[in-house]
């Protein structure tokens, strides 16, 4: 028959087993977080790029309307310039309260970036701070699982002896 192994020796050993199986996971589980945390940032800076792309293009609309205000000026008369005058400058209005609110937007999602990006970045050292201390403490786990069967078979081998 087999060599008698202590049932605290046995115990022990599927333990750590457990307890790295369940931290291997617990670190799987933080990197897809991760990986979902950078997606939502791309996405983020997509947007923001988006954002600033249409404040330059409401500007170029201001100017072109400044730039037919003058014109206009040239050919109308001076009630008829009034009006447009008026009509163009709560067009400026409209477009410039546009243009600050996709500014105040632009800033608002670029702050928030740069925080989940130092969030993520804080929570990535962690992780491989974590994942360094598990590794570790998993070949200890495997260097005495294979003392514990190097004297498995040690006494598998002296019950040989004895028994002969």
């Amino acid at each position: 028959a087999g060599a008698c192994i202590p049932p605290q020796d046995l115990y022990q050993l599927n333990t750590f087993i457990q307890e790295s199986i369940a931290r291997e996971q617990l670190l799987e589980n933080k990197l897809l977080a991760l990986q979902s945390i950078i997606t939502d940032t791309e996405l983020s800076s997509k947007s923001s790029w988006k954002a600033l792309m249409e404040e330059d293009r409401l500007l170029t609309r201001v100017e072109i309307l400044e730039n037919q205000l003058g014109t206009y000026s040239k050919s109308m008369s001076e009630d008829k310039l009034r009006e447009e005058a008026k009509r163009l400058m709560e067009d400026k209005e409209k477009y410039q309260v546009a243009a600050k609110d996709s500014l105040k937007k632009l800033v608002d999602e670029k702050l928030d970036v740069v925080r989940k990006l130092q969030d993520t970045e804080t929570k990535f050292s962690n992780l491989q701070q974590e994942y360094t201390s598990i590794h570790s403490l998993y070949n200890g786990v495997v260097q005495e699982n294979n003392k514990l069967s190097l004297k498995i078979s040690d006494l598998s081998e002296e019950l040989g002896k004895v028994r002969k």
